[in-house]
């Protein structure tokens, strides 16, 4: 939870009953996060920033313990200039198909163009007990991720009975059949075009 849901600049502490019920909820941890940096504390100025920087001699150093950037491993292939520019992604939403699994959407309630076409591409996995089949959804003009999921079916048949599930919430969704069916032309996928 973020600090500027509890403390507010006009009373020192909002004590909104509503705040009560988020801390309180036990689906969340109790954890506040609080972000405090140097220079909001009044006892420090530039000058001190200055000399701990110089003292610290470290950039990964300085990026750490004063100016709170998200630190990569030493091994990272990307600065932590980079790292903080990365921005949290909100948790995509899901359908739940007929195998109680989910597939996950990524359009946010955008409305999918009813121009376009749709590929739905389904990875298929002749292992029931260590791989996992895949499902991906993508708008061809776009090239825009639409939905996925992947799920180790303890069925064959399980897995076909989600991909005509998929194909229909599709069609549900754009209202016409420009959507084309890409089925991997191995194992059980060959087997299954086959018969």
């Amino acid at each position: 939870m973020d600090s500027e849901l509890i403390f507010d600049e006009t009373a020192k502490f909002n004590k909104d009953p509503i705040l009560d019920q988020i801390v309180a909820d036990p689906s969340k941890n109790t954890f506040i996060k609080i972000k405090y940096k140097w220079d909001e504390d009044p006892t420090k100025n530039q000058k001190w920033y200055d000399e701990q920087c110089q003292e610290l001699d470290d950039e990964r150093m300085v990026n750490q313990e004063l100016d709170l950037i998200f630190v990569g491993t030493q091994h990272c292939i990307f600065n932590d200039k980079t790292l903080s520019s990365f921005e949290a992604v909100k948790k995509p939403d899901f359908v739940t198909m007929a195998s109680g699994a989910k597939l996950l959407t990524f359009f946010d309630g955008t409305p999918l163009n009813p121009y376009d076409y749709y590929l739905i591409g389904c990875d298929t996995a002749e292992s029931l007990q260590g791989a996992y089949c895949a499902i991906n959804i993508f708008s061809f003009h776009e090239f825009r991720q639409i939905a996925e999921i992947q799920f180790r079916y303890g069925s064959y048949n399980l897995f076909g009975t989600d991909i005509d599930f998929v194909f229909r919430w599709l069609r549900n969704l754009v209202k016409h059949d420009n959507i084309i069916l890409c089925v991997e032309n191995n194992t059980i996928g060959r087997y299954r075009l086959a018969s």
